[in-house]
C-alpha cells in the first residue's frame, strides 16, 4: 500500500493553489455563459477558456456536446477530463 497523506498535507497543498485559482477565476468569471432560458447563447465561450486550462493538466480531455437548437452553436458543451 502507498503512504498515507494527512489532512494537514492536503490543506497545505490546497492553500498553495490559491494564486492559481484566483487567476483561473479572473479569466473565467467575466465570460458570459447563460442558458437560453436566461437569455444567453450557452456556454461555449466559457468552455473554450476552460479547455485551454484543462488541457495543460490532463492527458485526456473530451468534450461531449449536448444538442440544443436554442443556441447558435447547436449544442452545449460538457467537459470531461
Amino acid at each position: 500500500m502507498g503512504s498515507k497523506v494527512s489532512l494537514d498535507d492536503v490543506l497545505k497543498y490546497v492553500d498553495g493553489q490559491r494564486d492559481f485559482v484566483i487567476e483561473l477565476y479572473r479569466g473565467f468569471i467575466p465570460i458570459k455563459a447563460l442558458a437560453p432560458e436566461n437569455g444567453g447563447d450557452g456556454e461555449w465561450d466559457r468552455a473554450n477558456y476552460l479547455l485551454g486550462v484543462v488541457r495543460r493538466y490532463f492527458d485526456e480531455v473530451r468534450v461531449i456536446e449536448a444538442p440544443d437548437n436554442r443556441v447558435s452553436r447547436g449544442s452545449r458543451p460538457n467537459i470531461v477530463a
